[in-house]
């Protein structure tokens, strides 16, 4: 299960990754106003969570991610009202958490 646990990061990864290169906004933010380096923001992986509810778990969906392991992992809630999925990290910028080997355990 730890291993599916760690796709699935690795996964969200990707996505908050490719988020950021099609966020204008966020990257002018890191590389104008942090002054980051653009070879930072490769090395140490940022990524942005877009401002949409549902982003991430209709990505997650569409790699066939059952919905368990991203809720189990924190990336995703569910709402007491209706019961829908919805992304627990949205509009913000994402640093990963490595942990030796390389592997994502999870995200700030």
């Amino acid at each position: 299960y730890k291993e599916q646990l760690y796709a699935t990061n690795a996964l969200a990864l990707q996505f908050f990754e490719k988020s950021l290169s099609a966020a204008p906004e966020a990257e002018r933010y890191l590389l104008e106003d942090r002054k980051l380096k653009p070879e930072t923001l490769q090395k140490f992986r940022l990524g942005w969570a877009p401002a949409e509810w549902h982003s991430l778990t209709q990505a997650l969906e569409l790699k066939g991610i059952e919905p368990k392991l991203p809720l189990d992992l924190g990336l995703l809630g569910k709402s007491i009202k209706d019961g829908r999925l919805y992304d627990r990290l949205r509009g913000r910028v994402i640093f990963p958490i490595q942990i030796p080997g390389g592997q994502v355990a999870g995200f700030g």
